[in-house]
């Protein structure tokens, strides 16, 4: 063996004995003669993780764990013990609340049930919170007045939706109370993106099969169809086998779920979808498209009713939101800035919000959108006045 390879082998032999001490070191909690039992790593790192979460500092994590728990850690270990604890899921940052946009949008459109401005520019955060206004809702129905033993939920398709539809799945499996006994989830559309079949309700529901410590029994209706359709064909395909059983379920769906995209994103898969049609395409872009709501186009006061070419086979017509939601239906809009260019979508948050007729009853949205929102608004004012 040559000196420069004996020398390697060296090395590597020292740092594995180092290592092998860390982790002696790292069990040691007690004096070994008094028989106490030592604590094991996933523990080590849950005190790690609370003492960091209380706001002390790496310096100060080591002083605790030597004085109160008898653990000699080096400078390393705590970054990497918080790191390894947020990788496996066990360390989570949830993003605060805007309470003053909140208040603000609040007075401007006091006729929606729940306003919830998450402080944040991810989407992520967005779809914790929507998750959390879900399980209320689930809560609200099974407590409430109406002491309900079966709550249906339905879902539009979207990564916002997937992440949703992941949180939603995560905070069911956590002890609850008040939970209904049985949960549907209706998928309101088809897949859109033939390359990402995750984004397709149909695909996420799988977040809710199997799952260890679901307090309720979940069940499902799909929507197996195709993702955009020729306008005239449409009603045909909605009596088709298969298809018509969806759209007869609809009518259970107690609480809809949906977001939107801005008309001017370049990202904007509807958007993407209609430019399959140049016919189409000319049509929404004359009639003054802003955005779409639940996969159809929307104008800066009304849903665009245009009979385009080709159209997203949904199983709720935007005109229809405003009677579901006279016979007590929750429909809740999560609006969040764009996952491709953080682009924020206050003009699209501003229509569905003046729309002629109320399309939705609960918002969840970034502080972003609602301060590019309520600033358009201001100008709107200014320029009339």
């Amino acid at each position: 063996m040559s000196k420069k390879h004996s020398t390697q082998e060296r090395i590597r032999a020292k740092v594995v004995k180092i290592q092998a001490q860390k982790e002696r070191r790292l069990q040691r909690n007690h004096d070994e003669s008094s028989g106490e039992q030592l604590l094991d790593r996933t523990e080590i790192i849950s005190l790690v993780c609370k003492y960091f979460c209380q706001g002390k500092t790496v310096a100060q994590i080591k002083k605790i764990m030597a004085r109160k728990h008898g653990i000699e850690l080096s400078r390393e270990q705590p970054y990497k013990m918080l790191s390894r604890a947020a990788t496996n899921g066990w360390l989570s940052f949830q993003a605060p609340l805007d309470h003053t946009l909140t208040e603000r949008l609040g007075n401007e459109y006091g006729n929606l049930d729940g306003i919830q401005v998450v402080h944040s520019a991810s989407s992520e955060d967005l779809a914790y919170h929507a998750a959390r206004e879900v399980l209320r809702l689930l809560r609200k129905y099974r407590e409430g007045a109406q002491q309900r033993e079966e709550v249906h939920v339905g879902f539009a398709g979207g990564p916002t939706m997937r992440k949703v539809a992941r949180h939603l799945a995560d905070l069911l499996c956590r002890p609850q109370a008040g939970m209904p006994e049985r949960i549907y989830l209706h998928a309101l559309v088809s897949g859109f993106n033939p390359y990402d079949p995750t984004t397709d309700p149909n695909a996420f529901f799988t977040y809710f099969v199997r799952r260890p410590g679901l307090p309720s029994e979940i069940k499902f209706v799909g929507l197996h169809a195709p993702a955009l359709v020729k306008t005239n064909d449409f009603p045909n395909l909605r009596n088709m086998t298969g298809i018509k059983e969806a759209y007869k379920a609809r009518e259970e769906i107690d609480v809809f779920v949906t977001a939107g995209a801005d008309w001017e994103d370049e990202h904007s898969l509807f958007k993407t979808c209609m430019k399959r049609s140049e016919k189409s395409y000319t049509q929404l872009e004359a009639a003054g498209c802003v955005g779409d709501l639940l996969w159809q186009p929307i104008g800066e006061r009304h849903p665009i009713v245009k009979k385009t070419e080709i159209r997203a086979m949904t199983l709720v017509e935007l005109s229809e939101l405003p009677g579901f939601i006279a016979r007590g239906k929750e429909v809740m809009l999560i609006l969040g800035a764009c996952g491709g260019c953080d682009r924020p979508k206050g003009r699209l948050l501003r229509a569905i919000l003046n729309q002629g007729q109320q399309l939705i009853t609960h918002l969840v949205t970034d502080s972003r959108t609602v301060s590019q929102a309520l600033d358009g608004l201001e100008e709107k004012t200014d320029q009339a006045s």
